[in-house]
């Protein structure tokens, strides 16, 4: 994202409503986001990776260490992303 040194003089002059339009800015960029997220989904094409094959995106990776299982679902953006699907907490990781 650019910096749009305009908008932050238009903030500077207008203190109360320039919170709002800072607020509804962010909100705004947000939902894009979000929306993009939700597009970017529904387009990406699942595939079952064989047990010898290098993993790629749409791989859900699961990891035992000592007992304790962990799941990852790599896809191209959204890391940190936790979901929850039949019952197993999944976090979303990037390459």
């Amino acid at each position: 994202m650019r910096f749009d040194s305009s908008r932050l003089q238009r903030y500077a002059r207008c203190p109360v409503s320039g919170d709002r339009i800072y607020l509804a800015d962010g909100q705004a960029r947000q939902a894009k986001e979000v929306m993009d997220s939700i597009k970017l989904h529904e387009a990406l094409t699942t595939r079952d990776f064989a047990g010898d094959e290098p993993i790629d995106l749409t791989a859900l990776v699961e990891l035992d260490a000592g007992g304790a299982r962990s799941h990852y679902f790599i896809r191209p953006r959204n890391r940190g992303l936790e979901i929850e699907h039949q019952r197993k907490k999944i976090t979303v990781i990037t390459p």
